[in-house]
């Protein structure tokens, strides 16, 4: 590799591995402040889903269940997320076509098609939840599927193609070494 692009490829990539470690402590933060807060809970609740779903705000038993449905889905980002900082972090250190890093770019690719099915899942689950003691005609299972959910899906998988692929490629130049 030229000298040059790999001192601009350890320059970008110090640059994203910083702004993947700054989202993954703002994520935390954000979950933290929802988890220690129920009238927060409640207003994005309410936010989210309206008056006809969340009609008495949201109780301690929901507000815990909820906590547990948002960590579980904010899984898969944080996956994804730690996966880029390390992949970021073998560029910097020069490790560039290695199965170590492919490896890094399929976990980001899985992560990233997991976040999307969370996306699916996890409201679809908070919506039951919270209109679980709703009156009769007054419960609701909320599904949502946006172009954008369908996206991030195809994105995943070309990911994961491209880090097959950069594997294959690791392991052809690591045996094309040892013939040399």
């Amino acid at each position: 590799m030229n000298n040059d692009k790999f001192v601009k490829l350890r320059r970008l990539s110090r640059f994203l591995r910083l702004g993947t470690l700054v989202a993954i402590t703002l994520m935390g933060v954000g979950f933290a402040a929802v988890a220690f807060s129920r009238g927060l809970m409640s207003d994005l609740a309410q936010a989210r889903f309206g008056d006809e779903i969340v009609q008495a705000g949201v109780t301690p038993i929901e507000h815990a269940m909820l906590t547990l449905v948002i960590g579980l889905a904010l899984m898969p980002a944080v996956w994804a997320l730690v996966s880029l900082a390390q992949l970021f972090t073998g560029f910097i250190q020069g490790d560039v076509l290695s199965a170590r890093t492919a490896s890094h770019l399929l976990a980001f690719g899985q992560a990233v098609i997991a976040a999307s099915v969370a996306g699916i899942v996890a409201p679809a689950l908070a919506s039951v939840l919270l209109s679980w003691d709703n009156p009769s005609g007054a419960r609701a299972l909320v599904v949502s599927l946006s172009s954008d959910t369908v996206a991030a899906a195809l994105f995943g998988g070309l990911i994961i193609t491209v880090g097959w692929a950069m594997r294959e490629a690791a392991a052809q130049a690591e045996e094309n070494r040892t013939f040399v």
